[in-house]
């Protein structure tokens, strides 16, 4: 998370909540710190998101991958 940009373009930090004025926050933070800030949904998805943590650590330190992997939300 110290640097969020990678060849392909900045990682994608997503949020999730039911506070519309929190999320822009969260929005806002995750742009400042360098990421593609992405709105997950309503804070019922929060879930979603501690498994996709869970995946990345289970890649980086399970597999071995290390510490500087990270997810990006690609669009066509």
């Amino acid at each position: 998370m110290a640097d969020p940009n990678y060849l392909g373009g900045k990682l994608t930090m997503f949020y999730a909540g039911d506070d519309s004025g929190a999320k822009r926050i969260a929005h806002e933070l995750a742009e400042a710190l360098g990421f593609e800030g992405q709105d997950a949904g309503p804070l019922k998805q929060s879930y979603l998101l501690e498994v996709l943590a869970s995946l990345w650590g289970s890649l980086a330190y399970g597999q071995k991958l290390g510490r500087g992997i990270g997810f990006r939300l690609l669009r066509r």
